[in-house]
C-alpha cells in the first residue's frame, strides 16, 4: 500500500493525502484538530465500497467503532466530495479505511484496488 501526506498551498486544505489501494486496515492520516475538505475516490473494484472515517489518532476497530462519516463510491467509478467551507472538523486527529459494508460493520477488504485523494487542513 502507499499512503503519502504532503503539505500544499490552496483553498481546499493545505494537507493532501494520497493512498493508491485502501482497504480496511485503519490508517492514522494526521493528528490534531482538522477539517475535511474534499474526498476523490477512485474504485476499480466490481462492488460498491465505503469509505469510513473517525475522529481518533488509535484504537480504531473496523467493524467494531462507529465511524463519524461514511462515503460511498460505486463499482468501477470515481466519485468526488468537497466543500470549500469544510465537510466536518475532527477534534483528536483523522484515521479511515475502506471497506465493502456501511454503517459501522463491514470488514471486508474491496476486492480491487481503491485509490484515493484527500483534502485536510
Amino acid at each position: 500500500m502507499a499512503f503519502v501526506s504532503q503539505t500544499r498551498a490552496g483553498n481546499l486544505g493545505t494537507i493532501l493525502v494520497e493512498d493508491t489501494s485502501a482497504a480496511s486496515t485503519v490508517q492514522y492520516a494526521k493528528s490534531g484538530s482538522t477539517t475535511l475538505f474534499a474526498v476523490q475516490i477512485n474504485n476499480t473494484s466490481n462492488a460498491q465500497v465505503y469509505l469510513k472515517f473517525w475522529d481518533a489518532t488509535s484504537g480504531v476497530t473496523v467493524g467494531t467503532t462507529a465511524p463519524v462519516v461514511v462515503l460511498a463510491c460505486a463499482a468501477s467509478s470515481k466519485r468526488s466530495y468537497m466543500s470549500p467551507q469544510g465537510m466536518v472538523t475532527f477534534g483528536s486527529g483523522l484515521a479511515y479505511a475502506c471497506v465493502t459494508t456501511g454503517g459501522t460493520a463491514g470488514t471486508s477488504d474491496p476486492a480491487a484496488a481503491v485509490d484515493l485523494m484527500i483534502s485536510l487542513s
